[in-house]
């Protein structure tokens, strides 16, 4: 027989989570259990790998693997990239999911939910050029 978190938080008192002497589950399932009321880790979250496309001249990311909360728009997770790509202003960003391009305003969880691999992962790839001038 296991033993359910969630059942034996329901039967306890309230103030038996405030008390660090004695936490409600042992200690082995402990970290598992204080998941269970943390509203920060009841946030969805998708696996996506990020790819530079092959004939892309823009310098490949640092970071490939992100776990991104589902609500965060392709906008936002198109400046995550820049930074983590560390590329100039002049140049131009574009992302592409199964060689589509996404909208700005579109989430990563309807991305996931629309494109995901079987593997379980988003791809998605990104790819540049300059389109504000040499800069020089």
């Amino acid at each position: 027989m296991f033993f359910d978190c969630r059942k034996a938080a329901l039967a306890l008192p309230i103030h038996v989570f405030t008390s660090a002497s004695e936490p409600p589950c042992s200690s082995m399932m402990l970290p598992r259990c204080r998941g269970l009321y943390n509203p920060v880790n009841h946030q969805k979250k998708e696996e996506v790998v990020v790819e530079r496309h092959r004939h892309s001249q823009i310098p490949d990311i640092d970071k490939h693997k992100f776990l991104v909360p589902d609500d965060v728009t392709v906008a936002q997770f198109m400046w995550i990239i820049r930074k983590r790509i560390d590329i100039s202003s002049e140049k131009a960003l574009f992302l592409f999911v199964e060689k589509n391009m996404p909208q700005t305003s579109a989430t990563i969880g309807q991305l996931y939910h629309n494109f995901h691999d079987d593997d379980g992962f988003l791809y998605i790839s990104y790819s540049g050029e300059n389109s504000f001038g040499s800069g020089s």
